[in-house]
C-alpha cells in the first residue's frame, strides 16, 4: 500500500467516522427531545389532575401527592375521569390502591 493510498484510506475513515458521530449526535438529540416532551406531558397532566382533585376534595396529603407523581399519563387520564365520582380523599386513596393492585401503575 502506497503512502498516497494510505492517506486516502485514512481520509475516508475520518469522513465515515465524522458522519457516524454526527448521526449518533442527531439521534441522541432527538431522543432527548422526545423524552423532554413526554416529561412535559406527564408534568402537565399531573398538575391538572392535582388541581382538579384539590378543588373537588380539598388539600391532598403529601402521601397522596407522592403516589400521584408516580402515575403515567394514561393513568392520569383514567384518574381524570374517575375523579368526577369522588366525594372524599378516601375515594382517591381507594382508586390509587385498586389501580396498583390490578397492575395499572
Amino acid at each position: 500500500m502506497s503512502l498516497r493510498t494510505s492517506a486516502l484510506y485514512l481520509e475516508q475513515i475520518d469522513r465515515l467516522t465524522q458522519k457516524a458521530l454526527e448521526q449518533g449526535l442527531e439521534q441522541g438529540l432527538e431522543q432527548g427531545r422526545e423524552q423532554g416532551r413526554e416529561q412535559g406531558r406527564t408534568a402537565e397532566a399531573q398538575a391538572l389532575i392535582c388541581k382538579q382533585l384539590t378543588r373537588k376534595l380539598g388539600n391532598l396529603t403529601p402521601e397522596l401527592q407522592a403516589r400521584l407523581s408516580n402515575l403515567s399519563v394514561k393513568q392520569l387520564e383514567t384518574l381524570g375521569e374517575a375523579l368526577l365520582d369522588f366525594t372524599s380523599l378516601e375515594d382517591l386513596a381507594d382508586w390509587l390502591e385498586n389501580s396498583s393492585t390490578i397492575g395499572n401503575t
